[in-house]
């Protein structure tokens, strides 16, 4: 009982791959080493043509729920800890 069990621990917010890749390459406009490069726009693709071994289903997202009911742990945005690496890069 009590706190066993699988725990998803992932930052808070949802996003899909591209959108993380969207912002990515947003924030990384503002990096001098990037400065003279010219970063593209990635276009999304359904799953349907980008196969995998796994079946998925078209929404789904991993819940940190649990964690936080277990141990009050609440996690910081995706975006703004993605924010933090990249200025740490500048």
């Amino acid at each position: 009982g009590g706190t066993k069990g699988i725990y998803h621990l992932t930052a808070a917010g949802q996003t899909s791959w591209h959108g993380f890749t969207e912002a990515i390459l947003d924030l990384s406009r503002s990096l001098p080493q990037c400065a003279e490069r010219k970063l593209q726009r990635v276009l999304p693709i359904p799953s349907s043509e980008y196969p995998l071994p796994a079946r998925r289903t078209p929404y789904s997202i991993l819940s940190n729920q649990k964690l936080m009911n277990a141990f009050g742990l609440q996690l910081p945005d995706w975006n703004r800890s993605l924010q933090q690496v990249v200025a740490s890069l500048a």
